[in-house]
């Protein structure tokens, strides 16, 4: 399943209307920005700021659907159903409602979505392994960020501590509207002091993590531009993205990733040295790709530096070639026991039964 873990949306106010929530929140007179927590227990935290132009003052909602059902779940994600979505938006009506002071609900926006699926492996060691994978494979050739959302990096970092937030999150910024990111959702509620299920810890379960982030109006807004919806109210507008999740994911998924399954080094070069179907020059280029991206690049950064060096359309060629072949450059690491074989992201996310467990 995948779903929309996070939202945000916000509304532009007049300094009339900010004064007037002000005082519905009893703020204190001296403060111009405010973070309002009384809705925390349903999972929406809302804050009242000033917009880098001063004339704009917004206040913005930050939204957990799932702990609007249960106030206590930091970890599941909300099926996403019509009644759900329903009753979900009843909810928000009723605190704007409740603290609004009769502006109209229909100026608000959409500003941020998170599209997510969880993937529930077998081992802790599958989870940073596919972290690592995933990082590596990316086509992307923007530098790696380790700091995810609720896995932060302080500036007095020691280097055990870096060493342990590097294997358990990496995050990429596709453009300046998105990001995508994986990460060890255990880690990170441990990380945050957050309660982890009963059922998590005597299953001994563990779980990766996929969500690509958009956090710009201008992206979403072109998206409600591109699926016509951008005229429906902003609940009918979310109803969208949330019943299509799964969509909005993978086609992003899909510009990042080449498909192709993960493979021990030794397999590969067993694979295509011995492969006659495959031309000794094509096998030579193939096998030069697999050692470049396993050093310490990205299979993004790599294809640039060829693009640099203007032997692209070659190094291209033979990643097309694995890729019809069903396998990823990127190796799995040696010392992983057991796992000769990886299914892709792609696999993981499009096939994946509640609580998959890969052997």
């Amino acid at each position: 399943m995948v779903s929309i873990h996070t939202f945000e949306m916000k509304i532009a106010l007049r300094k009339s209307e900010q004064k007037q929530i002000l005082k519905k929140l009893n703020v204190p007179p001296n403060k111009q920005s405010w973070t309002e927590h009384r809705y925390n227990n349903i999972g929406i935290q809302i804050i009242l700021y000033k917009g880098k132009k001063k004339k704009f003052i917004y206040l913005k909602y930050i939204i957990n659907p799932k702990r609007s059902f249960d106030g206590k779940d930091y970890l599941n994600l909300l099926e996403p159903r019509k009644e759900n979505i329903t009753i979900l938006w009843d909810a928000i009506k009723q605190t704007w409602a409740e603290i609004g002071c009769g502006i109209p609900f229909e100026r608000f926006y959409l500003s941020r979505l998170d599209f997510t699926c969880d993937i529930h492996l077998k081992a802790e060691e599958l989870v940073t392994e596919y972290i690592r994978l995933l990082g590596k494979s990316i086509l992307l050739p923007s530098a790696k960020r380790f700091s995810v959302t609720g896995i932060h990096h302080d500036t007095d970092i020691t280097e055990d501590t870096k060493t342990e937030l590097q294997k358990n999150c990496c995050k990429f910024g596709i453009t300046a509207c998105e990001d995508i990111q994986c990460y060890n959702k255990i880690f990170e509620l441990k990380n945050e002091n957050l309660p982890v299920p009963e059922y998590i810890e005597n299953e001994d379960a563990h779980i990766l993590r996929i969500e690509l982030q958009i956090h710009k109006t201008k992206r979403i807004s072109e998206l409600l531009q591109d699926f016509q919806i951008h005229s429906k109210p902003i609940e009918e507008q979310f109803s969208y993205f949330m019943e299509h999740a799964d969509f909005f994911l993978l086609s992003r998924l899909e510009k990042l990733y080449m498909p192709g399954r993960y493979h021990k080094k030794q397999s590969i070069e067993v694979f295509i040295k011995g492969s006659y179907k495959i031309r000794a020059k094509t096998r030579e280029r193939i096998w030069t790709l697999v050692e470049h991206c396993n050093k310490n690049i990205t299979l993004g950064r790599c294809l640039e530096l060829d693009k640099q060096n203007g032997s692209a359309n070659k190094r291209l060629k033979a990643l097309e070639c694995l890729s019809r072949l069903h396998i990823s450059p990127v190796c799995i690491q040696k010392d992983l026991k057991g796992y000769d074989e990886l299914p892709d992201i792609f696999e993981l996310v499009e096939h994946r039964p509640e609580h998959t467990v890969y052997k």
